[in-house]
């Protein structure tokens, strides 16, 4: 029961501090334009409630898709060397770019290192290479690019996130 209560609590508090200020102005907006528009409307708050009433919803989705978009958003941009060495803290713009062209499958090590450079850390049959923290909200220590050798080429790529 307890449960409940708090996620009551949490809705009523998200309704009277995003929706509520949403509809409000949406009102004021819709009546508004409605005194402006249409002077000779007879009941010009009516048709504000019931359209404040239907595009609340909406317009609280709508912003909150803003900004976990904005939260999130970063660019892609195409692989180039010079900007891989540069910032290892925002590889992650290059690296979706880097796996889908398939450009590291079929290359020696040494091929491989002339491209990236060194690696963070290196076996017999991986390297790993840190791209960094994407933007985003969940919490992450970063990414890592990890390529997988046989026969002295790359096999595969793969990112882990830690």
């Amino acid at each position: 029961m307890k449960n409940f209560w708090s996620d009551l609590l949490f809705y009523l508090m998200v309704g009277i501090f995003y929706a509520l200020p949403v509809f409000a102005l949406a009102f004021f907006v819709v009546r508004g334009s409605l005194r402006r528009f249409r002077p000779r409307e007879p009941h010009p708050k009516r048709w504000a409630l019931l359209t404040a009433g239907l595009a609340t919803p909406l317009l609280c989705w709508r912003g909150v898709y803003l900004a976990l978009f904005t939260i999130s958003y970063y660019p892609h941009r195409d692989f180039n060397p010079h900007g891989w060495a540069l910032n290892q803290d925002k590889r992650y713009e290059m690296v979706d770019e880097l796996r889908a062209s398939r450009r590291l499958i079929g290359l020696a090590p040494e091929q491989v290192a002339t491209l990236l450079g060194k690696p963070a850390y290196q076996d017999k049959t991986s390297w790993t290479y840190y791209v960094g923290i994407r933007p985003g909200l969940g919490f992450s220590d970063g990414e890592t690019l990890e390529l997988e050798f046989q026969n002295n080429q790359v096999a595969q790529s793969s990112l882990r996130q830690h």
